[in-house]
């Protein structure tokens, strides 16, 4: 295994199939990680995130709720359903 990820039993062809996916892949990160970052300010800038203030403590508004645990609980049914759709679709 350490062979495997330490790249010392591969042809130079191989070698550099590899180390060009693990670039791009960390290239790939960089406009994802900004896209992030701009959407959480725009959603702040338009009220949806900012926490409101009640009494001691601060909660999230509804909306924001909405969209975490929504998008949260969506993104885990949306993976099951792939996950059983795969295994369906295997059996046949």
């Amino acid at each position: 295994m350490a062979n495997k990820y330490l790249l010392f039993n591969f042809s130079d062809e191989q070698r550099g199939k590899l180390l060009k996916f693990r670039f791009l892949k960390i290239l790939l990160l960089f406009p994802i990680i900004l896209i992030t970052v701009l959407a959480e300010n725009f959603l702040e800038y338009l009220g949806i995130t900012n926490p409101e203030i009640r009494g001691d403590g601060k909660v999230m508004t509804n909306f924001g709720r909405f969209l975490l645990f929504g998008s949260y609980y969506g993104g885990l049914a949306y993976f099951a359903y792939k996950e059983e759709r795969k295994s369906a679709t295997d059996h046949l």
